[in-house]
């Protein structure tokens, strides 16, 4: 079959029209119980089919020949300008760590200082710290003054 079909490959069109009468004449002089009635019917739809591509690649080339075959459509002209920013490693991982930092979202970026993070908001237990740290020193005030602390600088 491979054979058979390099040869309608390398066929003209009229070449091959002339084959598909011959295997039509072969088709009908055999019986209709002959195995090989069957093989010659594929034979002639693989002719058949060949016939119909070359008739298609003549219609395109008579086409292509009418409108002109270099011939461009032209669709109009576009101007473009292409940025690609030009971030460093730091950059990039401020503002990918501030996207995925807040729950809630990205982070609303300050038009003053765009890659520093406001710090997060002190949690309850933190100001309760810092109340009872600040509670505690003015109590004891005169009690811490008179513990002495090495490489302190007097303000004195």
């Amino acid at each position: 079959m491979f054979d058979y079909w390099e040869k309608l490959q390398n066929s003209k069109e009229e070449e091959v029209l002339e084959e598909i009468k011959k295997l039509h004449d072969k088709y009908f002089k055999l019986s209709e119980h002959s195995p090989v009635r069957n093989q010659i019917k594929n034979m002639i739809d693989m002719a058949q089919s060949r016939y119909h591509d070359l008739q298609i690649y003549r219609r395109e080339e008579a086409l292509a020949e009418k409108e002109g075959e270099n011939s461009v459509i032209e669709i109009g002209q576009i101007d473009s300008v292409e940025y690609v920013p030009d971030y460093t490693k730091e950059e990039i991982l401020t503002h990918l760590s501030r996207f995925y930092y807040d729950k809630k979202g990205p982070i609303k970026q300050e038009a003053d200082e765009p890659a520093v993070r406001n710090q997060p908001e002190d949690t309850v237990k933190e100001r309760e710290e810092k109340h009872n740290r600040e509670k505690f020193e003015t109590a004891y005030k005169e009690l811490l003054d008179d513990i002495p602390v090495f490489n302190k600088k007097d303000n004195k």
